[in-house]
C-alpha cells in the first residue's frame, strides 16, 4: 500500500438511502480505474451511486470531486465498474451515465452493458479501438 484514501459519501445521499443494499454489485476492484493520462483515479460507489475522483499526480492523492450518478433514489444505479474513452475525455460507469472527465459531471445517459467497445474512425475507416469486458 502506497497511500490510503477513504471516500466520504455526502450526508445528503446517506439521508436519501437510509437502508443501503447489503450486497455490492461487484468486487470493489472492478470499480476503480486510472484515467488514461494517469493523473486521476476514479472510484465507483456501488451502494450510494457516486463516483469519487482523486488527483494522483502527487502523494498522498488529493480528493478532487464527487460525481453523483442520480438525483432521485428511484433512479438509483449501482455502478460496479468504470471505463474511459480512449482519449480519456469521457467516463462510463455502468448504469448508463456518461461523465465528462474535465468538468466531472454527468452530461448524458446511454444504455450500457458490461461489454463495451470503442472504435475511432478517420475518413470512414477504423483507426483505433479498445474493448473492456467484465
Amino acid at each position: 500500500m502506497l497511500n490510503r484514501v477513504e471516500a466520504k459519501t455526502p450526508v445528503s445521499r446517506l439521508a436519501q438511502i437510509p437502508n443501503p443494499p447489503a450486497r455490492k454489485p461487484h468486487t470493489p476492484s472492478h470499480g476503480i480505474n486510472l484515467r488514461p493520462d494517469q493523473k486521476e483515479v476514479w472510484v465507483a460507489d456501488g451502494v450510494y451511486g457516486y463516483v469519487y475522483v482523486y488527483d494522483v499526480t502527487s502523494m498522498p492523492p488529493k480528493h478532487v470531486a464527487d460525481v453523483p450518478l442520480f438525483k432521485d433514489p428511484s433512479e438509483q444505479p449501482h455502478p460496479g465498474w468504470i471505463s474511459f474513452s480512449l482519449d480519456g475525455k469521457y467516463v462510463y460507469p455502468d448504469g448508463g451515465a456518461v461523465i465528462d472527465s474535465k468538468i466531472k459531471r454527468v452530461t448524458t445517459r446511454i444504455p450500457t452493458s458490461e461489454k463495451l467497445i470503442e472504435i475511432d474512425f478517420r475518413d470512414g475507416k477504423p483507426v483505433k479501438s479498445d474493448t473492456a469486458e467484465d
